[in-house]
């Protein structure tokens, strides 16, 4: 993310009022400014544009009487259907020296060479005639702090020395010491949601990182700013339509489970950077398998039951996993596969899957022949509760009926 640096490539002399950068003017424009402290997006002075020129442009101009004397910092920003544009921030210099009657105009950097010294400013009739601003390179300064002095004359006279501290390069580090961020609406500065940080040069953060506000919205906006200790930076805004969860991904949809066993079920959101990705846990039958809503299980009591992994921005969206309970201290080999064939103990009988010929024969532990059945692809047994040997195509599946 970008430093929040004041630093200046030009400075701005001006008189009675302060020209405005062309700005893009249609209905959903708005445009605002504010002088040295920022009082936040959306409450700063509206700045009201004349009308747009043949390329939907428009020039505008912001007063200056009311300011002090000297230099000010000011802020322009714009909004385009709600999104904010970064604050674009520039030193003006506001003087009372009437016009057309500046007759020099010099400036210096860092020391001072004495009163008609320092290097002249040429363009005096943009000056009077109020047509600037002017500039000042700065391209030949070394990185770093550097003091900026400005003094005018007229009839004679010289002005007080106005001088200014200018950051030059916009890439040298300045400690931060605070971030806050804020969704929608502006609190104002020092007001929105802070987030710990340790001082340093500079700060790494992914805005899908930070938490969204809870109400499902079209579209999010969220604003940060850094603090350093020269004082607040200009506000960044960022915008992103709502992602929202599509689909749910169970790791496991069937287990099997003694009474007491424990366990913990894991799902997760799709896509995975949905914007709202909580998954609460629910159980049809909590005497049988408890269950918190982070997923912890716990078995309760012989039987079947079905858990649930529910969006919690979108109750929609679930998906489940089938969970039997047994008290014959049998729980992973009550559900056996062989290739494409699945022999399992349900509620009242048995299941197998995946046998489309041939005869399934159930036996008791003790060898006799409980019941048997030609095969089809989906074959459901009935048998009471117990322990039972499965013979399907010559293999023997051990399998406990809850």
């Amino acid at each position: 993310m970008n430093k929040p640096l004041l630093y200046a490539r030009r400075i701005v002399l001006v008189s009675a009022c302060v020209a405005a950068s062309a700005i893009p003017t249609n209905a959903d424009v708005q445009t605002e400014y504010f002088w040295n402290d920022d009082p936040g997006i959306g409450h700063a002075t509206t700045l009201a544009l004349s009308a747009s020129d043949a390329d939907g442009y428009s020039l505008s101009s912001i007063p200056t009487d009311v300011l002090p004397e000297g230099f000010n910092l000011l802020g322009i920003r714009s909004s385009n259907k709600g999104q904010w544009s970064p604050t674009y921030l520039t030193y003006v210099w506001n003087r009372t020296i009437p016009v057309n009657q500046i007759d020099a105009a010099e400036y210096f950097w860092d020391s001072d060479p004495g009163i008609g010294r320092a290097t002249q400013i040429g363009n005096l009739a943009d000056i009077n005639n109020a047509e600037g601003p002017f500039s000042i390179d700065t391209s030949e300064l070394p990185n770093g702090e550097h003091l900026l002095g400005i003094r005018v004359r007229s009839n004679g006279r010289w002005s007080t020395t106005y001088i200014n501290r200018v950051l030059i390069n916009p890439n040298m580090p300045i400690k931060i010491i605070g971030l806050e961020y804020f969704w929608g609406s502006d609190p104002g500065i020092g007001n929105a949601t802070s987030v710990a940080l340790t001082p340093s040069h500079e700060v790494e953060i992914d805005p899908l990182s930070l938490p969204f506000p809870d109400e499902v919205l079209d579209e999010y906006t969220l604003s940060m700013r850094l603090q350093t200790n020269d004082g607040w930076g200009p506000t960044y805004t960022w915008s992103h339509d709502n992602i929202p969860v599509t689909d749910i991904n169970v790791a496991e949809e069937d287990i099997s489970l003694n009474v007491d066993d424990t366990k913990t079920l894991s799902a997760n959101a799709l896509p995975v950077d949905a914007f709202h990705p909580g998954i609460a846990w629910t159980s049809d039958n909590p005497e049988i398998v408890s269950v918190t809503s982070a997923g912890e299980v716990k078995a309760m009591a012989k039987g079947t039951t079905l858990l649930h992994a529910t969006s919690t921005h979108y109750p929609s969206i679930e998906k489940t996993c089938r969970v039997t309970v047994f008290d014959q201290g049998l729980s992973q080999a009550d559900i056996l596969t062989d290739g494409e064939v699945t022999v399992r103990g349900i509620d009242g009988g048995i299941l197998v899957e995946g046998v489309s010929e041939g005869v399934v024969t159930v036996y008791l532990p003790t060898g006799a022949v409980a019941a048997r059945h030609a095969a089809t692809p989906s074959l459901t047994i009935p048998a009471e509760s117990g322990i039972f040997l499965v013979d399907v195509g010559g293999t023997i599946h051990k399998i406990a009926v809850p």
